[in-house]
């Protein structure tokens, strides 16, 4: 592959990316999928005009550079696609909703910002169309029917509960003390932590090693 020939000087399209991007999530991805997809998200969302500010499944899939860049990291691109895809959803970095065209069940996926709550939120209150068949009931912002608590402490904490995480929530709610929850959940936001994964980390660590003083 020949070096890069550096980048263009004067008036350049440019992409924004957040700076709390760099200073929390980056230094927690540890997938070379994920933050490929994560910055190709970033990049593909700044070029939506109007809304709703996502893109698909299929976009993505038949995206030949992104699959490219995914083939050097993977021997099956698609599935470091998938793979990077949910590990980002898990982490709360994306947001996806599942919808239906024409018999066929595909993804929508946004970035995790007010805008895009915003948008979900129109979508699924059928203000803001999206031309499809079916937008699933299980989608980025689903929650139970019966709320759990620990579904309130994870919105309150982090963020929307994703179908990903609410089946870990689930169960986490059925295998720790309800005593432990919300300690857990403040102390993974006072490490600047705050995502599941942390919080799932510290809840394994109390229930192997003791919880000990808080």
């Amino acid at each position: 592959m020949p070096p890069f020939e550096g980048f263009p000087w004067g008036k350049i399209k440019a992409t924004t990316i957040p700076d709390v991007f760099f200073a929390t999530l980056l230094p927690e991805i540890d997938s070379l999928s994920e933050l490929q997809v994560t910055l190709h998200l970033f990049w593909r969302i700044s070029k939506v005009r109007r809304p709703p500010h996502c893109a698909s499944g299929a976009d993505l899939r038949a995206d030949r550079t992104l699959v490219a860049g995914l083939a050097r990291v993977s021997a099956d691109p698609l599935l470091a696609l998938e793979e990077g895809l949910s590990r980002a959803v898990e982490r709360g970095t994306l947001l996806r909703l599942e919808v239906e065209t024409r018999g066929q069940v595909d993804q929508l996926y946004f970035l995790h910002d007010s805008r895009s709550q915003e948008e979900i939120k129109q979508i699924r209150d059928g203000r803001l169309s999206l031309g499809v068949g079916r937008v699933f009931g299980r989608g980025a912002a689903w929650v139970p029917p019966e709320r759990l608590d620990i579904y309130t402490l994870y919105e309150r904490y982090i963020g929307l509960v994703t179908p990903v995480v609410a089946r870990e929530l689930e169960a986490a709610h059925s295998a720790f003390p309800a005593s432990w929850l919300e300690e857990a959940f403040r102390q993974a936001v006072s490490a600047r932590k705050p995502y599941w994964r942390y919080v799932r980390a510290i809840l394994e660590r109390w229930a192997s090693q003791g919880r000990g003083p808080v």
